[in-house]
């Protein structure tokens, strides 16, 4: 994901362009060529950064995990009451809610790599573990935690995949909503 301060660095610049191959042409098409040419550098200066066509995807994989986690993090730190029932859920809705997101060429690509290469499911499933533990912990009824996180979920996921456009103020209500059936949990 790129820096907040200046340009992104070389790697940055590297996933960013696996990223956009990826999403304009497949998974499947996503090669260290393909990269190395859309990133403009060397296949050396590439391959200097992700010695293999395995090791480019899985550090897109988690480049798209880390953002999510660290946008969730500098919610979490900038919303304040860390002991108010909800916060981590707060967050969590927050940051899948964003507009736009920070992160949508990372997860469209990150869903396809998935599709292409099934056995990184296991990586996703284990973060997703990690933010539904998070969500359960955080001082609302499980029920009503979970559905709320599936409902974020099925928004995100109908988003990235083109099932539907919400307009903006249809999507802050149904953001809004969420936020007060955890604060009144």
């Amino acid at each position: 994901m790129a820096k907040k301060r200046g340009a992104p660095s070389r790697r940055e610049s590297i996933l960013n362009a696996a990223s956009n191959v990826v999403n304009a042409h497949g998974a499947a098409q996503l090669t260290l060529d393909a990269t190395a040419a859309a990133a403009g550098v060397s296949k050396g200066g590439l391959l200097y950064h992700f010695p293999s066509k395995d090791q480019l995807i899985e550090a897109l994989l988690d480049a798209y995990l880390d953002g999510f986690d660290a946008r969730i993090e500098a919610l979490l730190k900038s919303n304040g009451d860390s002991e108010r029932a909800g916060q981590y859920l707060r967050a969590y809705v927050q940051a899948s809610f964003e507009d736009p997101l920070p992160d949508a060429p990372y997860s469209a690509a990150a869903l396809a790599i998935v599709t292409a290469h099934p056995e990184l499911k296991v990586k996703i499933a284990k973060r997703y573990e990690h933010w539904q533990a998070r969500v359960l912990q955080d001082g609302l009824p499980a029920d009503r935690a979970l559905a709320i996180m599936l409902a974020t979920d099925g928004v995100w996921a109908t988003e990235l995949l083109g099932l539907q456009a919400l307009d903006g103020d249809r999507r802050s209500s149904i953001r809004d909503y969420l936020f007060t059936l955890i604060d009144h949990a």
